[in-house]
């Protein structure tokens, strides 16, 4: 039965698509989709192919059959065309390769439900610990809260006695400090001679010969029995406190706080034991002096130490003074600059003060020696400038001695003594100080670039106990010091450091030099081993 017209040969379905291939052996045609088992769209194939394409039936090797014994040719027949494939035979086809594909769907759908549930699950979890902990910490505030709700409480229930204890306490302390006065009595106005009348009374108590002859009642002309009259500054409850504590802080420390009983020009204390965070100036000091201190806590070779050492300077207002910061080395010293003027001249005389904790080790020495050696050199190029070096150096083994007004030195044999000596005389330091402690040793040195005829005595009044090993010294110094400035300040000529020099190059330097042709050329032995020492020093 022929094919109705406009059939294709792969399916039942009116060719409504484009898509069609047409055999160029039997001229059937078919769809490109039903036949075609490449991915290459329809549109991609080329022309050649088109037209050379081949069915299916066509395209299938046919098979040899020479051997094949000859029959009878049959009568002529009409060719059957191959009838189609049923219409439920290809839905059962459809259906089964829809099957497969859905099943796959089904299961890819599966395995990405699967992870985005579990994605889901782990952020609920991680909600549900962040909202867990929250609750904890809620419950923790919750918790102290309402443990400081109560304290509050109970803290504004002590501040209401408190007040109230506080007021009566006041009464009670306005009764006692009326009662206190009555023996007092208050003189006012008096602001001339106030400090007159405060030194007068303390000279007078420090003349008399026992307790009973200090000022008191019969001085007034009032008979009876004598009692002790007291004459202070009228000074605020707070003030008062404070007085009491300095008082009792000194006491500690050994002062006798006869800083009010002396007039000083200058006070330089050594070894004070004292800190910037638990003593204050006014309590060691009145306000007649501006107080310069280095506190042992402020030294790098001596910070890990948290007692003793420490060095003060102390300088009447009335004198202009100011500290040189950019002097101090990293050990206890401290430099402080006073200008001393008469008429249209004036001078700084330049102190430091210096104290070495025993035993002396030579890397201390050394760094103050250097830090003072560039500062002596600073202070040399400056015109009317007078330096002082007062301090307990504990360099017990040196033994100075006066001899014409100057002092020298013994028992050098030590390279620490050395070390000090050379310093010394480098910079053209004069020790004045000759007064020996108990054991016949002098530890606190007087240096100084001046040659008048500046003094060191014992001093009569000391500022506190005496220590047996440091007697207490009174400087006397004629000044103002204006005196010429010496030629090395007009030239402005650095003195060479001897100490720093490398010996070592010093001598081979000498070995290389023709001495007998250098002294035909210069007559004067002394010059020219000057001028080639200095020389060499200079380069090396």
């Amino acid at each position: 039965m022929p094919l109705p017209k406009n059939k294709l040969e792969c399916c039942i379905r009116h060719p409504n698509s484009t898509e069609v291939l047409m055999c160029t052996s039997c001229n059937k045609k078919y769809h490109y989709n039903c036949v075609s088992t490449s991915k290459t769209p329809f549109g991609d194939l080329t022309d050649a192919y088109k037209v050379n394409w081949l069915c299916p039936s066509c395209a299938r090797p046919k098979s040899d059959n020479s051997n094949t014994p000859i029959r009878g040719a049959p009568l002529p027949r009409e060719v059957q065309p191959a009838s189609p494939l049923p219409f439920d035979e290809v839905r059962k086809i459809v259906r089964e390769e829809l099957g497969a594909v859905l099943e796959v769907f089904k299961t890819n759908i599966r395995e990405q439900f699967k992870l985005l549930t579990q994605e889901v699950l782990d952020q609920l979890s991680g909600v549900t610990n962040s909202l867990t902990f929250l609750e904890q910490q809620y419950e923790q505030v919750a918790s102290e809260l309402s443990v400081k709700t109560k304290a509050i409480k109970v803290l504004e229930s002590e501040n209401i006695s408190l007040k109230s204890t506080v007021k009566d306490l006041n009464v009670r302390l306005s009764i006692v400090e009326q009662q206190s006065r009555a023996a007092n009595l208050e003189i006012q106005n008096v602001p001339e001679i106030r400090d007159t009348v405060l030194a007068a009374v303390i000279t007078f108590n420090k003349k008399a010969g026992n307790n009973t002859e200090k000022l008191n009642t019969s001085h007034l002309g009032i008979s009876g029995s004598k009692y002790p009259i007291f004459v202070g500054e009228h000074l605020t409850s707070s003030q008062k406190q404070l007085h009491a504590k300095a008082r009792l802080r000194a006491k500690e420390l050994g002062y006798k706080l006869n800083v009010l009983n002396c007039n000083y020009d200058i006070i330089i204390l050594t070894e004070t034991w004292l800190n910037v965070l638990s003593v204050y100036n006014s309590e060691i000091f009145d306000d007649r002096y501006n107080v310069y201190r280095r506190d042992r806590s402020s030294s790098t070779h001596t910070k890990h130490k948290t007692t003793g050492g420490g060095v003060l300077i102390a300088v009447l207002k009335t004198l202009p003074s100011l500290r040189l910061n950019s002097f101090e080395s990293d050990c206890e010293d401290l430099w402080v600059s006073i200008k001393i003027s008469r008429g249209s001249k004036s001078i700084n005389l330049n102190i430091c003060a210096i104290y070495i904790s025993p035993p002396v080790k030579r890397t201390i020495l050394e760094t103050f020696i250097d830090k003072a050696t560039e500062s002596l050199e600073q202070i040399m190029l400056q015109n009317c400038n007078s330096t002082f070096i007062v301090g307990d150096f504990n360099l017990g083994g040196i033994k100075w001695f006066s001899e014409s007004n100057k002092h020298k030195v013994t028992n050098t044999g030590n390279n620490l003594f050395k070390t000090f000596i050379d310093f010394t005389h480098l910079n053209g330091l004069n020790q004045l100080n000759n007064i020996s402690n108990v054991k016949g040793s002098i530890l606190d040195l007087v240096l100084t670039t001046e040659t008048n005829s500046s003094a060191v005595n014992e001093s009569p009044f000391p500022l506190s106990i005496i220590d047996s090993y440091h007697p207490p010294l009174i400087i006397d110094i004629p000044i103002p010091l204006l005196h010429t400035p010496p030629i090395l300040c007009k030239n402005k000529t650095v003195k060479p450091n001897f100490r720093k020099c490398d010996y070592t190059l010093i001598e081979a330097a000498l070995d290389n030099i023709k001495w007998l042709d250098e002294f035909h050329a210069c007559p004067d032995v002394n010059k020219l081993t000057y001028r080639r020492s200095v020389g060499l020093c200079g380069r090396f």
